[in-house]
């Protein structure tokens, strides 16, 4: 009897995990249970997501209005992605939030094609390749979750890199039916330059899309450790924040050229 009232009460004591509600800690979320939590928890999240954009200027012309400093990413929110032995809150956080103006559907065709380079400003190459999972597949709903490895050269007059990158994407619906996708990538090594002493140290990446009658509510945070001689923080986070707006803007352009302007 006492061995059953051990093993009783502390399941009574367990409670229902649930979402957080503030977008540093969602952010953290997103990363952190991709591929853990249930659809119900995750749904969960990007309600709450989608709450705290409610009063955000989606399409405004200046980043700013639509761009944050998330709190640093914690060791225990890259538990299950492979990365180098150093502390994740070394890395530079910035996040960006953008109204696309086409659908999920064309989100999803886009980012299941292997060469992502034109939705990419800062890339010169961009070649993704599905390891697990199915494009078809994917893009139609009849499976949800794809793993990808990317294999991309960035290059600019400061530094160029050649370098691999996991990607993961998962597909849900919301409690209201609608269909959104939540992405993680990260660096399982750290990167040199090629043409100076540059390294890509450390990375993590969140990507949110969520379905809307006036299109998605599209979302990326990007955690970033690169050493860039002369550059402190405050010159990468500026860089990291119009690439990332950059890249936004160039998906929606990129659909318009693969699936409109036909």
């Amino acid at each position: 009897m006492k061995l059953t009232l051990l093993l009783v009460v502390p399941l009574l004591g367990c409670a229902s995990p649930e979402a957080p509600d503030e977008l540093s800690d969602l952010t953290r979320f997103f990363i952190r249970e991709l591929v853990r939590a249930d659809d119900a928890l995750l749904a969960d999240g990007l309600a709450n997501f989608e709450a705290v954009m409610a009063d955000v200027d989606l399409r405004s012309t200046n980043t700013l209005d639509r761009a944050w400093a998330p709190d640093d990413l914690h060791e225990d929110d890259v538990w299950d992605t492979e990365h180098p032995d150093i502390p994740a809150d070394r890395c530079v956080p910035i996040a960006v939030a953008r109204r696309s103006d086409h659908g999920i559907d064309l989100h999803l065709r886009s980012l299941v094609e292997p060469d992502q380079a034109s939705a990419q400003p800062s890339a010169e190459t961009y070649d993704r390749e599905l390891i697990e999972g199915d494009a078809d597949c994917f893009v139609d709903g009849s499976c949800t979750f794809i793993d990808t490895t990317n294999a991309i050269t960035r290059s600019n007059p400061i530094y160029s890199v050649d370098y691999t990158m996991p990607k993961e994407y998962r597909r849900l619906e919301m409690e209201d039916g609608r269909v959104a996708v939540v992405g993680r990538s990260w660096l399982d090594r750290s990167w040199q330059s090629t043409n100076s002493d540059a390294e890509l140290i450390l990375s993590w990446v969140a990507d949110v899309y969520i379905d809307g009658p006036d299109g998605i509510l599209r979302y990326e945070a990007v955690y970033s450790h690169t050493f860039i001689p002369g550059a402190d923080d405050t010159t990468i986070a500026n860089t990291v924040r119009t690439s990332t707006n950059d890249t936004l803007e160039a998906e929606d352009q990129r659909i318009t050229d693969l699936y409109l302007d036909r």
